[in-house]
């Protein structure tokens, strides 16, 4: 199934590659309206050690540009005692026109930016019996014109290499 977007970003897939549904978070209505969904996750490493997330995010382009703080936007926050997972990679912050460029995945019309899905997978390991913090928010402009939505999945898989060979040995 392809995403409702009335701009013209009608190539986005709500659902990615391999999974069988998805979660959006915000909507293409306007008004500085914001979401956020939260997730507490207590690792448990003996089934699952990687945690696999995918998201898309659907960016209404402003014009004139606000600053980027008053821009729609998309931020994702993977946690671990109050502090973010550390090398960058349990976090993610986009405001439209600003960092959302063609060299970084992201597709512009006239009326929207929209990032393809985009998965992040972080080795749990060294996490086990701990508790994560995930979080994603959309945020529309806050001068109340422009919208912000996005699409996500989350899960876990056991990070066993499988079907690589290196010959007979």
């Amino acid at each position: 199934q392809f995403s409702n977007c009335f701009y013209g970003c009608s190539s986005l897939k709500t659902v990615p590659e391999g999974e069988i549904g998805s979660v959006r978070l915000g909507n293409w209505d306007v008004g500085a309206q914001a979401e956020c969904i939260e997730y507490n996750y207590v690792v448990d490493t003996t089934n699952a050690a990687v945690l696999v997330l995918n998201y898309a995010v659907v960016l209404q382009d402003v014009n004139p540009p606000h600053d980027s703080i008053a821009q729609p936007r998309f931020t994702l926050e993977i946690r671990h005692k109050n502090k973010l997972l550390p090398y960058g990679c349990g976090e993610a912050y986009f405001s439209s026109g600003f960092n959302t460029t063609k060299e970084d995945g992201w597709h512009k019309n006239a009326f929207c930016w929209w990032k393809d899905w985009t998965k992040i997978s972080i080795n749990l390991g060294q996490y086990h019996g701990e508790s994560l913090n995930i979080r994603l928010t959309t945020l529309d402009c806050t001068e109340t014109g422009h919208f912000g939505y996005a699409y996500f999945t989350l899960g876990c898989i056991d990070g066993k290499i499988k079907g690589l060979s290196c010959g007979d040995s």
